[in-house]
């Protein structure tokens, strides 16, 4: 708020003791951007030669965003496609290895397959996305990009908001915010989440999340504990019964379904699953972050984050019609020349799929950075890490192990064979475990951003990184049980590989707005092949052949780089342009 004289006529008092004098109020109101988290330095998203998307916390509101796959739809260049019920895969600029951070720090759980579970998004303000290979900033596996989800932060304004909805296909959600004063200090935030969806598909997906969060500001301090839980149950997903991969007859020789047609009659949404499919996800989260500001040029923070995920799983994943050589059914195609008949009325439940896995992980980081302002006008914004990461996993399976599937598998329920129309489960499975794998990954990392702001108009970046990756792993073996016990785990085999990651950019503002920019850019993604030259021949890029060194890497890890120039302009407030 900004008071000034009103533009009133001058006039002469020689005694000022009983005057009054009338000013005129005036109104400033300014847009100030948020800078990205996710670049990690605190500048202007338009000082770095890096592009990205942010969906603000408006948006979650208003459109009353709840899941992932429906938020990354308002990001360009992005596609998010769900496996097994739940899983969800994330691509950026067509590239599958696209981690996903909680609060800055990196679910590794991404970083093997690209593929995981992610909880609802009821406790989050704020999502950014970083495009391109961001190595450099978090390390292995980070080619497409880096999606990070930000959480409600404690707040000291007294919030209660509370939500309550009804949709279509039978969804149904519950929600409240709470937010304020604790004590001293110290503000506060939780968040509570409850939702069922029947679904167009009567997948009957169950959510339960919870998530708190306590924070203090000091003068030159500050420190954020928060913690978060899902608990949650998804329906799984077979699908319909397969289209026609031949040209199908009747009995008779005439044309009944081409190739790639489906059965007519079919209602897409009947359930061809068994009634004892099922995937649970349950998780629970804690992070710890301080920092002590010294002076601008110096300040320290630490973030100390561990993460637990426990994944269950079993359901049918392939359906197949019944063929036999003998003409017991009343349709046909043509295989190799002779007529192999087909059922068409019903489909059987061919593999059912059975695996859990329980995940560990810590991740520390410490960080130095400031800003160091010279005479001449020349600006100097630096961060310098180190990032810590140890993941454990074990993973048990319901397949093999010298095991029959009959053999892991009870009830009526397994190879039977259902009705395409009006499907019903046939009966009950209940499975085994017979073999599990156990994996340990330890991350290292160093790393050193440089922003160099020579004028108002021209910034230059210079940024390197170097990481050690260890992966362990070790095949175990469980003698037929429900529960998850490894009946014998042998020694860990191990591979280890390290490399060096780097950005080189700038940034040109001609006008107050736009920002025109490029850079350079590489990232790495290490193979988590053991050696073993007893079973392995290898191969060089020279095509001779080598003997890796057990203990280490068997090849390089792959490696890519990027050149990349775009431009942004911010039009408003609200609006903004942006071309890469």
């Amino acid at each position: 708020m900004l008071y000034a004289q009103d533009g009133q006529p001058k006039r002469e008092y020689t005694n000022f003791q009983d005057t009054t004098f009338q000013l005129s109020e005036v109104s400033i109101t300014v847009h100030r951007q948020r800078p990205m988290s996710i670049t990690k330095l605190g500048v202007p998203n338009a000082y770095v030669p890096i592009s990205g998307s942010v969906i603000p916390t408006t948006m979650l509101v208003e459109r009353g965003i709840v899941n992932l796959q429906d938020a990354v739809k308002f990001m360009p260049g992005t596609r998010m496609r769900t496996t097994y019920g739940a899983y969800q895969q994330f691509q950026v600029r067509g590239f599958d290895h696209t981690p996903i951070m909680i609060d800055g720090v990196r679910d590794e759980r991404t970083s093997i397959n690209n593929s995981a579970p992610m909880g609802d998004l009821a406790s989050v303000e704020r999502i950014e996305l970083l495009k391109g290979p961001a190595s450099v900033l978090y390390g292995h596996s980070t080619v497409g990009g880096i999606l990070n989800i930000i959480r409600k932060a404690p707040t000291a304004r007294t919030t209660i908001n509370t939500r309550l909805s009804y949709g279509s296909w039978n969804d149904r959600r519950a929600t409240i915010d709470l937010g304020g004063r604790l004590i001293g200090p110290f503000n506060y935030r939780a968040v509570v989440n409850w939702q069922d969806v029947e679904g167009y598909r009567y997948v009957n997906n169950r959510r339960f999340s919870g998530y708190a969060a306590i924070g203090a500001r000091w003068e030159n301090q500050e420190l954020d504990i928060r913690g978060g839980f899902n608990r949650d149950r998804y329906g799984t997903e077979i699908g319909l019964p397969p289209l026609m991969a031949d040209d199908i007859f009747n009995a008779d020789g005439t044309p009944y379904l081409s190739k790639g047609q489906s059965q007519s009659g079919i209602n897409p949404r009947w359930r061809y699953n068994n009634e004892s499919d099922f995937m649970l996800h349950h998780g629970t989260n804690v992070m710890a972050k301080y920092n002590y500001r010294f002076s601008p040029a110096f300040k320290l923070e630490n973030r100390l984050a561990y993460t637990y995920d426990n994944i269950d799983y079993f359901s049918t994943e392939e359906l197949s019609y019944p063929t036999s050589d003998n003409p017991i059914y009343k349709h046909y195609y043509m295989s190799k020349g002779k007529k192999k008949f087909i059922d068409l009325d019903t489909v059987q439940l061919t593999y059912p799929l059975r695996f859990a896995y329980t995940v560990h992980t810590i991740n520390e980081q410490i960080e130095a950075s400031g800003r160091i302002t010279f005479g001449n006008g020349m600006k100097y914004n630096y961060l310098a890490g180190y990032n810590y990461v140890y993941f454990f996993r074990n993973t048990y399976r319901g397949y093999g192990g010298g095991y029959k599937l009959s053999e892991l598998i009870e009830g009526p329920g397994l190879y039977s064979k259902v009705a395409v129309h009006n499907p019903h489960s046939m009966g009950y499975m209940d499975p085994y475990f017979s073999a599990g794998t156990a994996t340990r990954n330890y991350t290292h990392g160093l790393y050193l951003q440089n922003l160099f702001e020579l004028s108002d108009k021209f910034k230059v970046m210079l940024s390197g990184r170097f990481d050690q990756f260890i992966f362990k792993t070790a095949t175990a073996k469980i003698n037929r049980l429900k529960t998850r016990e490894y009946s014998d785990l042998p020694d860990f085999d191990k591979t280890s590989t390290s490399a060096l990651t780097y950005r080189i950019g700038a940034v040109y503002l001609p006008t107050p707005g736009l920002s025109v920019y490029g850079s350079f850019a590489n990232f790495f993604q290490p193979y988590r092949n053991i050696v073993n030259t007893a079973t392995t021949v290898y191969i060089g890029a020279d095509g001779k052949r080598f003997y890796p060194t057990s203990g280490e890497e068997a090849f390089k890890a792959q490696k890519g780089y990027q050149g990349e120039i775009g431009a942004r302009y911010n039009l408003t407030s609200r609006l903004q342009a942006t071309a890469s």
